[in-house]
């Protein structure tokens, strides 16, 4: 349920211009949830009507927040010349607890169209230069409500199997934090909007830094805390806190330009870029001192580099001599003390490895330095041609700067995961002593012979280290276009207001050197993304 009152004064006196609004708008959301379990259901559909036994019911609401919120906003212009905006927006969420509850935000902006200055007429009355620059704070509550509450859970056999007499037990599955605040973003903008050959090139070029402060994030916390739940859930062992700050920092192009421009032919092009770059300044004071930061998942964020590094195994290749998958040795007593993560030396200087097993994967874990799944880089260029009834269009976009951990291959290369081989596991497995080969032999159970002995427990499809990991950079023809747009005069004839015929496509064409199905938005995966569609489309419009 969500409203919005807003009030606008507007006047306008001589040069000067200004516009008020002043309002208030609030949101309230909740979810009621209903659940039930039963057997000898009955029916040709088996419905849940009339079971013949009723096994369990629950009921509840769950996810209940509320937010209000006030604002106003100023915009004043004098002599279309010179800019000046501010607004204050003041949030109250049921989120945090009461005394975190409301936070304040403002914004600054101002602009100056230089180019209108008598001291810069030398550029030309078809030349248009414009300076602006801002400042703004938002918040970000997007987080879970009623962690401030103590939760419990009952469902789950925790003391004991029913072998042994055992009862459903009710534990705590959460540790209540009341302290929570607002995350806050404080963002910079500082840009030039241009026009030149009466507005035939024109664009802008921009500097933006946003520094995020009290970052929401789930920290971990050790099992010894007593807190469980439902063992299948990645996010027990963890607790919500305000825990670093971050800065993202970039610059923004864009670019128009009307090339050609005749009566019977247009020929304009559209490019934009972006460069990003993020760093975390602050985590917890013992991440910080550690050096080891803060872990979630696959992922890693520390003070000074990029957040959510990939954190994974280093791969060793393939043991010639029994097939088995290897890992690079973590030097541990390194990482106890600086947290840094490197490889462990032998006597000789040669790096140490070891079998890829599940108790030596998690045990040895490294930063992959560098190496995330934010793009640092992105952008597109279109183009547009118009001859008479015809039009013609393409879009080509990019993204670059990060790393994807191919899922699907990791899924598709180990025995029982439970999904077909790729085929590219062909000739590049391991058959016998002395081969070289990408991929270890396929063996049933992730079980390896080993100075004669049966070695089981080899890492599966929910194990990850980096021998999955690939570049993410790609360029793309995400789209072109061909149409022809029927004459007028025909179409009146026919009684037709107009006729469009049009072929297009999407996603023909891909440049990557990442061997999986799709680079695009496959960045944050735990699962085997699906690809971006090819497709082909042809098409009549008509207008009556």
């Amino acid at each position: 349920l969500n409203y919005n009152a807003y009030a606008t004064y507007a006047k306008e006196i001589n040069e000067h211009s200004l516009t008020v609004i002043v309002g208030s708008e609030a949101s309230r959301s909740k979810a009621y949830s209903r659940l039930s379990t039963a057997q000898n259901l009955t029916g040709t559909f088996k419905e849940l009507g009339n079971p013949g036994q009723m096994l369990s019911m629950w009921g509840g609401i769950s996810g209940e927040n509320f937010l209000l919120s006030y604002f106003t906003r100023a915009n004043y212009k004098f002599n279309n010349k010179y800019l000046l905006g501010i607004s204050v927006r003041r949030d109250g969420t049921s989120t945090f607890a009461e005394n975190n509850r409301w936070g304040t935000f403002m914004a600054f902006s101002g602009g100056w169209v230089l180019s209108d200055e008598k001291f810069m007429s030398g550029l030309g009355k078809h030349t248009t230069l414009k300076l602006r620059g801002s400042y703004g704070e938002t918040g970000n509550s997007s987080i879970p409500s009623g962690l401030d509450s103590r939760l419990y859970e009952g469902s789950y056999m925790i003391y004991g199997g029913q072998s042994i007499g055992g009862n459903n037990g009710t534990l705590p599955i959460n540790i209540p934090v009341g302290d929570l605040q607002w995350e806050t973003t404080k963002s910079t903008d500082l840009g030039i909007d241009f026009g030149f050959f009466d507005n035939r090139i024109n664009g802008s070029l921009a500097y933006y830094n946003k520094n995020v402060t009290n970052m929401l994030l789930q920290g971990p916390i050790p099992v010894s805390a007593g807190i469980g739940g439902n063992p299948y859930n990645e996010n027990n062992n963890v607790i919500w806190g305000n825990l670093g700050n971050m800065t993202n920092s970039g610059i923004e192009i864009e670019i128009h330009s009307t090339n050609v421009n005749t009566n019977d032919f247009k020929w304009t092009t559209d490019f934009n870029l972006a460069f990003n770059k993020n760093s975390i300044d602050k985590l917890t004071s013992d991440a910080d001192k550690s050096g080891k930061g803060l872990i979630q998942g696959q992922y890693i964020s520390r003070k000074g580099e990029r957040r959510n590094q990939w954190y994974l195994a280093s791969s060793a290749g393939v043991d010639p001599q029994t097939g088995a998958p290897m890992i690079y040795a973590l030097d541990k007593d390194l990482y106890t003390k600086t947290g840094e993560t490197q490889n462990l030396k032998k006597n000789n200087g040669a790096d140490s490895l070891i079998y890829a097993t599940k108790a030596n994967i998690a045990g040895n874990i490294f930063v992959q330095d560098g190496k995330s799944p934010d793009p640092t880089y992105y952008g597109g260029l279109t183009n547009t041609f118009t001859y008479k009834g015809f039009d013609f269009s393409f879009l080509i976009s990019f993204s670059g700067g990060n790393y994807i951990y191919d899922y699907d291959e990791q899924v598709s290369t180990w025995v029982g995961s439970g999904g077909n081989f790729r085929s590219g596991l062909i000739g590049n497995v391991w058959t016998k002593p002395g081969d070289v080969a990408k991929y270890p032999q396929p063996r049933f159970g992730n079980t390896y012979i080993i100075n004669g002995n049966s070695v089981a427990d080899f890492g599966p499809d929910w194990v990850y280290y980096n021998q999955s990991l690939y570049k993410g950079d790609y360029i793309r023809l995400k789209n072109i276009q061909l149409g022809y747009n029927v004459s007028s005069a025909f179409s009146s004839k026919i009684k037709l207001q107009g006729i469009r015929l049009y072929v297009s496509g999407t996603n023909l064409w891909t440049d990557t050197k990442y061997p999986g199905f799709d680079p695009e938005g496959a960045g944050y995966v735990y699962t085997a993304t699906i690809p971006q569609t090819k497709s082909v489309m042809f098409g009549v419009v008509v207008k009556f």
